[in-house]
């Protein structure tokens, strides 16, 4: 056989393929159709004429709509659908459906998703109905005898408008692939195939929220009553990611608290015999953010959320895999809520900032400067008058007035120097800070940490830069002068 004698014999099995997917279209559309029809005859309007009945009803109407709801409507469009096919069937072999599946799919997404949606809320309805309930359950089992069910029992109907759609698209994309391109109805059944797969997508998505809106409800259920949770929790756009312990650090008390971690919102508690109890909440949205804290000998396995007013609150883990694992979960809900930015708003404020030598630094530490000292008992902060001690290897500070040193620690026992507001000592106030993150940085000793906030960009870049130069082997990565007014232009 020649090659284009096994072309012509590959084009007609090809058209003859597509004349039979025509057909299944439209013959499978009226088996559902029917099926549909059956379960209004055998279940829907008999159970419909017992609920009415004003004494004694075996039904309620409660029960048609936990089962049934939204069937009256997927009845309707779906016969206007086949009446639509059946008409155009009638120019056989020379029909056109892509307009026709394309506007019914319009109508599809909104009853076939509130019906997929209900679906198993109506099977918990029916196991509900099996278990509690032996006369309603009897009085649907004897339907299935009917000579119209065929035997088929009331779920075997229910199923179907679930699995209607993903085999609208499965016709869809085999009718295509055996459609010539240039066909005149090609990109009808493209903008078909395009529809139903929105119809799909748009079912799963919902149902997947739903789910959600499921889980808030639960949760809040196990909250006590006087507060609300169930009420408060419950919102469309909010997912429920996380739930564990972890201690709450504020001051020098550690308090232990279940914690539940959404994408939008912290939330912590404590139990009761009525319930969880609310103790506080953190909105992860508008500016919020999520720190490590370094080790020092008080405090490990630590880490910091700091809400949008710059409130921190610092949590600890029971180990540091514990801590580690939550942070990541906490930063990840942030990074959700995070615009994106559209231009840096921090050039004004550092394009003033000279380039120095690293002794022109050096230098102007020496001479001191007023910088805000953070208590590492209470996170109480003060003015104070910091400067380098001549040879450099002490940070010595005291009072404005007298510029006198009152305190100082040996460099050469720091292990760390941190960028921002990283240790724990900034968010130990009730109240948020008043210094801005970029300007904050922290010496971090064996037994404690030295943390301080610039007055100014300028004084900034000395101090860190300066002591970068002078603790080389810092645990924690230095940033050289690009990277440092980087990372400020993104803080800001």
């Amino acid at each position: 056989m020649g090659e284009a004698s096994e072309l012509e014999v590959k084009a007609q099995k090809r058209a003859a393929r597509r004349l039979k997917i025509l057909e299944e279209v439209v013959s499978s559309e009226a088996k559902y159709v029917q099926a549909l029809q059956t379960l209004e005859k055998v279940y829907m309007i008999p159970m419909r004429m017992v609920a009415d009945q004003p004494k004694g009803a075996i039904f309620q109407h409660a029960d048609l709509d936990a089962v049934f709801i939204n069937m009256d409507v997927i009845v309707k469009v779906n016969s206007e659908f086949l009446e639509e096919l059946e008409a155009e069937a009638g120019k056989f072999p020379d029909v056109n459906y892509g307009q026709i599946i394309a506007r019914a799919a319009k109508k599809f997404k909104g009853c076939y998703t509130r019906y997929v949606n209900n679906y198993d809320a109506a099977e918990l309805h029916l196991n509900k109905l099996k278990k509690h309930d032996k006369e309603k359950f009897r009085y649907l089992d004897v339907q299935k005898s009917h000579p119209d069910a065929g035997g088929l029992d009331v779920r075997s109907f229910l199923i179907q408008p679930v699995q209607r759609v993903p085999r609208y698209r499965m016709l869809l994309e085999d009718l295509l692939a055996h459609t010539d391109e240039g066909h005149p109805d090609e990109a009808p059944l493209n903008e078909a195939l395009e529809k139903v797969r929105e119809v799909a997508m748009h079912i799963n998505e919902e149902k997947r929220h739903l789910e959600e809106v499921d889980k808030l409800r639960k949760l809040g259920e196990r909250f006590a009553t006087s507060s609300n949770m169930e009420k408060e929790l419950v919102r469309y756009d909010r997912r429920f990611l996380k739930e564990g312990e972890l201690a709450k650090v504020r001051l020098t008390h550690r308090q232990r608290r279940q914690v539940f971690l959404f994408n939008d919102l912290l939330i912590y508690a404590v139990g009761s015999k009525n319930g969880l109890v609310v103790k506080g909440k953190i909105s992860l949205q508008l500016g919020a953010r999520v720190e490590r804290l370094p080790n020092t000998e008080h405090l490990q396995n630590a880490f910091a959320v700091i809400d949008k007013v710059g409130k921190g609150y610092t949590w600890v883990g029971d180990t540091e895999e514990h801590a580690k694992e939550w942070f990541d979960a906490v930063q990840a809900s942030i990074e959700l809520n995070r615009p994106k930015r559209e231009s840096r708003a921090g050039g004004n404020l550092l394009g003033d900032v000279s380039t120095k030598t690293p002794s022109q630094r050096l230098d102007a530490l020496k001479e001191g400067m007023t910088l805000m000292k953070y208590n590492q008992r209470d996170g109480k902060s003060g003015a104070r008058f910091v400067r380098l001690s001549a040879d450099c290897s002490k940070i010595c500070w005291g009072d404005l007035k007298g510029k006198d040193t009152k305190s100082d620690m040996k460099l050469g026992d720091a292990v760390a120097l941190l960028h921002g507001a990283k240790s724990s000592a900034f968010f130990k106030q009730q109240g948020a800070k008043k210094d801005q993150d970029w300007l904050c940085f922290s010496v971090v000793f064996k037994g404690r940490t030295l943390d301080f906030a610039a007055t100014n960009a300028e004084a900034l870049f000395d101090w860190y830069l300066s002591l970068a130069q002078l603790l080389p082997r810092s645990t924690e990565p230095l940033l050289d002068e690009a990277s440092l007014r980087s990372r400020m232009e993104s803080m800001l």
